[in-house]
């Protein structure tokens, strides 16, 4: 644990008049009990081109032959 973090946490259990070990665990207690936020969902749309869909010989589930054909087009 960080020398600092620990120190200014003996400070605060002094304080408080707990034990340090009594105070770390309020600390991660209420840690624990925050709420956890979701959050929501971004929805974007779809981009969608006109034409005739996949060119001629391109098979999309072949990686490499892709990979191939978009070097080729340079």
């Amino acid at each position: 644990m960080d020398e600092a973090i620990l120190e200014k946490a003996k400070q605060r259990a002094l304080a408080e008049r707990v034990s340090l070990a009594k105070y770390i665990e309020n600390a991660v207690r209420e840690k624990l009990s925050e709420e956890v936020r979701e959050v929501p969902p971004v929805y974007r749309p779809i981009l969608t081109f006109s034409g005739e869909g996949v060119r001629s010989g391109i098979d999309l589930n072949d990686t490499k032959s892709l990979l191939e054909e978009m070097d080729g087009e340079e």
